[in-house]
């Protein structure tokens, strides 16, 4: 009896990993998109896409435009939260009755420096993670008629990896 369940979990596991792999494979013939600010497959349900997916798939440079991408997102979550704060501050001072031309123009050019800087990061953000997405799409319908051959090296999820694509 010990066999025989020691082979039924067995043929379960070897089973289970044939289904993940056919499914990796149906998923990396998709396009990329847009999902917010990550990347993700355009298939019906796709799930945002991990670091380590991603490093395997792109070359060196798109990977490091795409984390440019996301350090810039992030670098405008604060902008636009100092920019709240000083406009708050701003209008609470006005409110108070403290209604100084000298005030408001201390809190206004400030949050409105940074609401545009926050505006900016996010819109190079989004544009460059849209051209990513795009450039990975084009790549994948001309790569049967150029001659460039690249070999990435990588971690997975399984360990390490090697993608030659041809």
């Amino acid at each position: 009896m010990n066999k025989l369940t020691i082979l039924a979990v067995l043929l379960l596991l070897v089973f289970q990993n044939v289904t993940i792999a056919q499914s990796d494979i149906c998923v990396q013939n998709s396009n990329l998109k847009r999902e917010k600010f990550r990347l993700a497959f355009d298939t019906p349900n796709s799930s945002v896409l991990k670091k380590e997916q991603l490093y395997s798939m792109f070359s060196y440079s798109q990977y490091e435009d795409y984390n440019l991408a996301r350090r810039c997102y992030f670098a405008s979550i604060p902008l636009f939260s100092l920019a709240a704060y000083a406009t708050g501050f701003g209008v609470v001072i006005s409110n108070i009755g403290f209604f100084d031309p000298i005030i408001i123009l201390i809190c206004g050019v400030p949050a409105l420096a940074l609401a545009i800087s926050g505006t900016i990061l996010i819109i190079y953000s989004a544009k460059k993670l849209n051209q990513i997405a795009e450039n990975y799409n084009n790549q994948r319908y001309t790569s049967h008629y150029q001659r460039n051959i690249q070999l990435n090296f990588g971690f997975t999820q399984n360990g390490i990896g090697f993608n030659l694509s041809f």
